[in-house]
């Protein structure tokens, strides 16, 4: 079911998050740039407990480094950034998604 959101990009994954989490639930979120760091910062908010998947401002999150996360936590839900507005370049979404989906974990860009 889609249900319309009327506000910023923001609202609408804060929306998501408060909607898909409940307090001590694990979330993995990849924070390589501004929206990364504040998915991660509204699932703290929301009473998640994040793990942080970190690469530098401007460069992708390997798949690996997903996936090494997936290896130490059991997420209810993995967050990444598929593209940066700041350059629009995406990130290579599938590979990224993959080990969230392998995992069975939901998957949220």
């Amino acid at each position: 079911m889609t249900f319309p959101v009327s506000g910023t990009g923001s609202a609408g994954m804060e929306f998501c998050f408060a909607n898909l989490i409940e307090p001590g639930d694990q979330v993995v979120v990849g924070v390589n740039g501004v929206f990364g760091g504040r998915m991660a910062d509204v699932a703290e908010r929301c009473g998640a407990r994040v793990t942080k998947v970190e690469a530098a401002c401007g460069t992708i999150i390997e798949p690996s480094q997903i996936a090494a996360a997936l290896m130490q936590v059991r997420p209810k839900l993995v967050a990444i950034v598929h593209c940066r507005n700041f350059n629009g370049r995406p990130d290579p979404g599938g590979g990224n998604f993959a080990p969230g989906a392998r995992s069975g974990r939901a998957v949220r860009a």
